[in-house]
């Protein structure tokens, strides 16, 4: 039996969680059933725990529910989990399993399927336990203790008192103050942006490029596809808004430029001109994202917490901010299995790796350590107190980088590199781990070769143009990329204009 889809539009995804716990509630508020909703510390979704005495009772319950035939069940975690429109689950199922997840079937205006179980919220059935029974953590238990159906993060069980006093709150969560574990501070993203097509930039780019040695710089520093904008912003907020809906604010770093169907006006956008941040706006314009990546830190009431993306990342799934910040503040990284080799950077290598080798000679001579791997394309978590005394102690390689006008084999790269080893060696940062893909869109042959990221159920993805030639090839990559992206991410986020 197929799902019923709801039709929803902008705006209203990054509440559809909640707004699933919340109708979830009312049916059992509706139905008279007492519930639980359980702090889970760093993973971030919903749970409920209903009394497993009760379990007729919310059977009857899901019965009503299922009446709107836009609700589904998940049985089981993660993208492998087991899916069934709930009308017809529960006409079927005879006893309740012990956990399950209850979710709504969005659709965007165009039919696509917005909302899924990544969006639900799962249901425990915590029974009671004869007197005595012993404890996991010793002891017997007392009559009336409620013990979770398997193990979990929150709690092993909830005594008859514990269970009185949050279902006496309607419901609340049973501490008393925000897990210790979980982030509390605000986060910000910030985003660099360039539209290489502006005629205005173009030229100014040109004159640029006529006063350096190009034979000093790796051919790809001026290549036009590092500058080329495809639309990737939009929908890399559109997958910020639908997946991680607790950002405070984005910051949008560029060269004077403004994207057209951006709307300025939303009070979560703030648009940053270059020369706001140099520390000396006399070495501008440049062209070289590691010179604008030194300077970020500097944004005028940026966060001390926050994000710095390129526009080709993209969320893939529901995150929460404690996957790139620890609830003390430090920082996570990600590490790539991409190693450096041992030779010095010259003008041959990449600019990227030419940089992470002078980010290594750096920390040598600071720190008398050394480092091998890169790291992947994924959001990179930030502090603006570790930037600022990074650039305190390393002020002429802050001034050289910030001054270079196109990527050059003297460069360091401070946000996506040097800041996150520097940040570790300090006791600030510690190596985290997230659900990646990275795919050179020069490669795609077919949609099937972008579709396989959702069906793999993928945290943040990278669709990165290294070097891209026009052509039939790169026109046909193209269409493939804007194709997959208009599917990926349908809904119009609130960051556009109506």
């Amino acid at each position: 039996m197929a799902y019923d889809a709801r039709i929803v539009n902008a705006f209203e995804s990054p509440q559809v969680e909640e707004q699933t716990l919340q109708s979830l509630r009312a049916a059992l508020d509706r139905a008279g059933i007492a519930h639980v909703v359980l702090p889970r510390p760093v993973e971030g979704r919903a749970f409920v725990a209903l009394d497993g005495d009760d379990e007729l009772a919310v059977a009857s319950a899901l019965k009503a529910l299922s009446s709107d035939r836009e609700w589904g069940v998940a049985l089981g975690s993660g993208w492998r989990a087991w899916h069934r429109p709930l009308a017809s689950w529960v006409r079927r199922v005879g006893t309740l399993p012990p956990r399950f997840t209850l979710f709504r079937v969005l659709a965007s205006p165009s039919g696509l399927v917005v909302g899924n179980a990544e969006h639900g919220v799962t249901v425990e059935l915590w029974p009671t336990v004869p007197v005595g029974t012993a404890r996991v953590d010793g002891g017997g238990h007392v009559q009336d203790t409620r013990v979770a159906p398997g193990p979990n993060s929150s709690f092993p069980y909830l005594t008859p008192q514990a269970w009185s006093v949050a279902t006496a709150q309607g419901g609340g969560a049973v501490l008393r103050s925000p897990h210790l574990l979980d982030v509390q501070f605000p986060v910000d993203v910030v985003y660099t942006w360039v539209d290489g097509s502006d005629p205005r930039w173009l030229r100014r780019k040109e004159a640029a490029l006529r006063s350096i040695d190009e034979g000093a710089h790796n051919a790809t520093a001026m290549a036009a596809s590092r500058f080329t904008a495809r639309d990737e912003l939009r929908y890399s907020l559109r997958s910020l808004e639908m997946y991680a809906g607790w950002v405070r604010q984005v910051h949008i770093v560029t060269d004077g430029q403004v994207p057209e169907w951006l709307d300025q006006s939303d009070p979560r956008v703030n648009v940053v001109h270059h020369r706001e941040i140099f520390r000396d706006p006399s070495v501008l314009p440049v062209f070289n994202s590691h010179a604008i990546e030194s300077q970020l830190h500097h944004i005028d009431g940026l966060a001390d917490h926050y994000l710095y993306l390129n526009d080709d990342v993209f969320f893939g799934r529901p995150v929460t901010p404690e996957q790139f910040f620890e609830a003390n503040g430090l920082t996570r990284f990600f590490l790539s299995t991409m190693l450096l080799d041992v030779g010095p950077p010259s003008a041959c290598d990449l600019p990227v790796l030419s940089a992470a080798k002078n980010n290594r000679e750096l920390l040598e001579r600071t720190f008398g350590r050394t480092v091998t791997n890169k790291f992947q394309h994924t959001p990179h978590p930030q502090r603006r107190d570790v930037l600022a005394e990074m650039e305190a102690r390393f002020p002429e390689e802050f001034a050289r980088v910030a001054a270079s006008v196109f990527r050059h084999p003297d460069d360091i790269s401070v946000a996506s590199s040097l800041y996150h080893y520097y940040a570790h060696a300090t006791g600030r940062a510690v190596i985290g781990s997230l659900r990646y893909h990275y795919r050179d869109i020069s490669t795609l042959r077919t949609l099937r070769d972008l579709t396989l990221i959702d069906d793999e159920g993928h945290d943040v993805f990278c669709l990165n143009d290294t070097q891209l030639q026009p052509g039939p090839r790169a026109d046909r990559a193209v269409g493939l990329l804007s194709k997959y992206l208009a599917r990926r991410f349908p809904l119009p986020s609130g960051f556009e204009k109506k």
